[in-house]
């Protein structure tokens, strides 16, 4: 399909999205890795423009064209870029993921602008998530039968695989190994955005949720969404007095 710009902006933006690469690209000056080549390329500029010893000058953003006269303003703005990597081909808005951007595009796409957005989250996921696999205890669903295997274990209690260091017992052997790094101190998740690192994968998923402002886990009364599942739970009974 051959896709066409209004203007030339639009297209440098499009460009993009072809040089992106399925691995992660590495700073061969500080180390940190990118998912995102777009995220990449502002970094490396931000490099050489912490480098420059220019103070008085005028500074140009090449990704978007804006204009600083003070280094400090410009270089919180090239991380705003890292932190909001896409863009509305319509008006060059920038945001934290592509979700936020078809939100902002109805705005562009003629539809009434009063748009209930508990609506729009409820039916984006019902359309991209099938889960035919209902639990029998607690009624939630699941996409593949071997999930809703696992997930019934805790409401029989089966956590056959205990830490031989401090007692505590899981449902699969993968968390358990996980769980070790705990107890050795080693921190092998690295976040991409600051450089933070985690013992455990899911620690540094909710950490970089905070960076992109992805917030998967919605309340089905208020729409309000958040980072992780119990922070959810805690929203709920707090707020709406349910128990879950």
């Amino acid at each position: 399909m051959l896709l066409v710009f209004s203007n030339s902006k639009s297209l440098i933006q499009h460009y993009k999205t072809h040089s992106n690469k399925a691995e992660n690209l590495k700073c061969e000056i500080c180390d940190l890795t990118f998912v995102l080549s777009f995220s990449y390329n502002v970094h490396m500029f931000l490099h050489k423009v912490k480098m420059s010893t220019f103070n008085s000058m005028s500074f140009n953003c090449e990704f978007c064209f804006d204009m600083f006269t003070s280094k400090e303003a410009f270089e919180k703005h090239l991380l705003n870029h890292i932190e909001n990597p896409y863009q509305c081909n319509q008006c060059h808005k920038f945001f934290s993921s592509k979700m936020k951007v078809k939100q902002h595009l109805i705005h562009h796409s003629g539809m009434n602008n009063f748009i209930c957005s508990i609506a729009f989250i409820l039916l984006n996921k019902s359309l991209t998530e099938e889960r035919p696999y209902a639990c029998e205890y607690c009624s939630k669903t699941f996409k593949n039968p071997t999930t809703l295997y696992q997930h019934k274990k805790i409401h029989i209690g089966k956590r056959p695989y205990v830490c031989k260091v401090c007692s505590r017992s899981f449902i699969q052997q993968q968390q358990l190994t996980s769980h070790m790094f705990t107890h050795t101190g080693e921190k092998k998740y690295v976040c991409q955005y600051c450089g933070k690192a985690f013992a455990l994968n899911g620690n540094l998923t909710v950490h970089v949720r905070r960076h992109t402002g992805d917030t998967p886990f919605h309340c089905h009364t208020c729409g309000k969404g958040f980072y992780d599942s119990s922070t959810l739970k805690k929203h709920t009974v707090w707020k709406h007095k349910t128990l879950t």
